[in-house]
């Protein structure tokens, strides 16, 4: 989603929808990528589901408690 995207959702102007995107950003909820915004998978992930490596690049610390050794391993080498 883009900024007004996520204004169009909540029904509120681009100013107020930009103060909601940086404070979300700020407790690591979502993250900026490219020109949208993703969700920190830490808060909707299932068992099973894949994420990406620019997932766990950006909310590694957040998936550690998250996510098995095992998966976070391999991340770790592709690093």
């Amino acid at each position: 989603c883009s900024i007004a995207d996520i204004a169009k959702i909540l029904g509120v102007k681009d100013r107020e929808a930009s103060r909601f995107i940086n404070s979300m950003k700020k407790k690591r909820i979502i993250a900026k990528q490219g020109k949208a915004f993703i969700v920190n998978p830490a808060f909707f992930i299932r068992s099973g589901q894949e994420i990406t490596g620019f997932m766990w690049q950006t909310f590694k610390e957040d998936l550690k408690n998250v996510i098995p050794a095992s998966v976070q391993k391999e991340f770790e080498m592709r690093e």
